[in-house]
């Protein structure tokens, strides 16, 4: 009756996920996450329930695998969850982040193979590579999807980036480099060897500098003003084609290459945008 009362008091309209532990391992007694639930609930609150493993972004939106959940104060059956649900997580109202430290970067394998699955032709890259290392191109037919995706999560304990395939490859990965938020107005364009996917220097690419394109300019003018923000002095982005596919903030290179072809002495001009901010002190 007490249930019912706070029900009627509290309307369902209030989509609350939490992101925690397997609940089935909990302590009843002892658990604040689910003392948490429990007053939700009572307020006639929807539940939804993650782990970790379930958060995953997708084409530019943080999404889950979410399970609608139901609590009990019973020691023998606190939990009830119903059938597996895909959603972005910009649906919930309120997310409560309880996973116990430390923090694995676990993630399921079978979203992956769903992004393959719909896009056929795809690239498989880790987060923290760099010259073009450990990034693999998957097309429908190819038997080794589950040894790559062992390989790059390390069996499912690291994150890795899944990309459509972008045929515009062939005509190079072009990188930007940004300072203080504004693009150097000329780009080096990393032109893959016969055969070979990536274009990366460091992998077998040819470097050709070129002037920026308005979609180039386009792309830059979307990202400058946040670069700023966080503070981001010296940053490289990779474009292909028409879109962005990657923004590397720790160690961009290509000056070199630049400065050759265009006398654009991109390394004073870093040194000018940090003289400005030190004097802005």
């Amino acid at each position: 009756l007490r249930q019912q009362a706070a029900e009627r008091k509290y309307p369902m309209s209030v989509r609350l996920g939490i992101v925690m532990d397997p609940i089935a391992q909990i302590s009843y007694k002892k658990d604040s996450s689910l003392a948490m639930l429990l007053a939700a609930q009572a307020r006639g609150w929807s539940l939804f329930y993650m782990e970790q493993h379930d958060l995953y972004q997708s084409e530019g939106v943080a999404r889950a695998r979410m399970r609608p959940l139901k609590v009990f104060a019973d020691p023998e059956h606190w939990f009830e969850l119903e059938a597996e649900t895909d959603a972005a997580l910009s649906e919930l109202d309120v997310i409560l982040m309880r996973k116990d430290p430390p923090f694995d970067m676990d993630r399921r394998p079978d979203i992956i193979r769903e992004f393959a699955a719909k896009h056929g032709d795809v690239i498989l890259k880790p987060l923290d590579g760099m010259g073009g290392t450990s990034i693999f191109r998957h097309r429908v037919g190819d038997p080794n999807l589950s040894v790559i995706l062992e390989t790059l999560t390390a069996l499912g304990t690291q994150q890795i980036m899944a990309q459509a395939y972008l045929p515009a490859i062939k005509d190079g990965d072009k990188r930007i480099l940004m300072i203080d938020g504004e693009p150097v107005p000329y780009c080096l364009a990393r032109i893959p060897a016969s055969g070979e996917t990536r274009g990366n220097l460091a992998a077998g690419g040819r470097g050709e500098a070129r002037e920026l394109t308005e979609r180039d300019r386009w792309i830059a003018a979307q990202v400058g003003p946040t670069l700023r923000e966080k503070g981001l002095l010296f940053v490289g982005l990779d474009v292909i084609g028409e879109h962005l596919t990657e923004i590397n903030v720790t160690s961009p290179t290509c000056i070199r290459e630049i400065d050759n072809a265009y006398g654009t002495q991109i390394g004073a001009q870093l040194m000018d945008a940090i003289d400005r901010k030190l004097k802005a002190r």
